[in-house]
């Protein structure tokens, strides 16, 4: 039988231990899912099934605002409690999520509509528990700052908006697109002027975003294609009828 001497056993001990906490950590990350999964969303209390109504309340780490959406069960729902596959993991927490984002169809009357598959005619909805609303300084200050880089400036009436193009000055290549209501008097929820940009690319806008606080402690962000540009009046009242729709009040 081989026998060892006191310190080389407490050595080998250790190294034992490290071996056996190193697996035990690799093994929890291991069982975490990835994000944009059915496992990692039941983790959260989200089953898509086509027959649940799925709840989930977000949360942030700066306040106490805790919104809580309500989806109908024709409506794919995914979400993520950010930090969730860190090397220190924040805990997951049933029914409970940092962010929940779907996908909608936009028909051909412009109304938005339970997905059926991906398509160029549809829209990503993502929400997340407000920090407050923006400031009209900032947003003035934001709205200037876009005016003095855009290195052409132009008024679409056909669409209500004044289209500014980010890019670089020499080459003329642009990177984004900013839009702006030519109409000073159309407003975010929050009271505020709205823009929203779009990528750009090939000389012309590739998907494009808008983002807003709503007065219910929402965080909304919603994406499209370009090609929807000329609704874009319809569309964002349509995400404010949606938002308002699944709120729990």
């Amino acid at each position: 039988m081989t026998t060892f001497s006191a310190p080389v056993l407490i050595v080998k001990l250790g190294v034992l231990a490290v071996l056996v906490f190193a697996l035990l950590g690799s093994g929890c990350k291991e069982q975490i899912p990835p994000t944009n999964t059915d496992p990692y969303n039941r983790l959260h209390g989200i089953i898509n099934d086509g027959k649940t109504v799925n709840e989930i309340t977000l949360i942030n780490g700066s306040n106490g605002n805790r919104p809580k959406l309500r989806f109908p069960s024709t409506i794919r729902v995914d979400v993520d409690t950010h930090g969730s596959h860190d090397t220190n993991p924040a805990a997951i927490r049933m029914g409970f999520a940092t962010e929940t984002w779907i996908d909608l169809d936009i028909n051909g009357e412009h109304n938005l509509v339970p997905q059926v598959k991906k398509h160029s005619d549809s829209i990503q909805i993502r929400f997340s528990a407000s920090v407050g609303p923006a400031k009209a300084d900032w947003i003035a200050e934001r709205l200037g700052e876009i005016d003095k880089r855009s290195i052409r400036t132009t008024d679409k009436p056909e669409w209500g908006l004044r289209e500014y193009s980010i890019g670089d000055p020499k080459t003329g290549d642009i990177w984004r697109y900013e839009y702006v209501p030519l109409d000073e008097s159309f407003r975010s929820v929050d009271g505020t002027r709205m823009w929203f940009s779009c990528n750009g690319g090939a000389s012309k806008p590739d998907h494009c975003m808008n983002s807003f606080n709503s007065t219910d402690g929402l965080s909304i962000v919603y994406v499209y294609e370009p090609s929807l540009l000329s609704y874009w009046r319809q569309i964002h009242q349509e995400v404010l009828t949606f938002a308002d729709s699944i709120f729990v009040k």
